[in-house]
């Protein structure tokens, strides 16, 4: 598998935890240091800080769905 194919395979699992509300598998696709930008300008690391900040949005009880457009790769980040 390359690695367009691995990204697109973990935004994959990531939103089909979020979808299943699943806290555990969303955490699964994150690495310990991972960097979110949940709202504009508040970035949020960590695992304890993400772990509260994506179960606040499963709280919401969201449809949740993702198209992916691009993926930008550099290294070990990909957006």
């Amino acid at each position: 598998m390359n690695d367009h194919a691995r990204i697109q395979s973990t935004i994959d699992a990531m939103t089909s935890a979020f979808a299943r509300g699943d806290i555990d598998g969303v955490m699964a696709t994150y690495e310990p240091d991972a960097v979110v930008v949940g709202q504009p300008g508040k970035p949020v690391s960590g695992t304890p800080a993400l772990r509260e900040m994506f179960a606040g949005f499963i709280a919401l009880n969201p449809k949740f769905t993702f198209t992916s457009q691009d993926i930008v790769q550099a290294k070990d980040i990909a957006l």
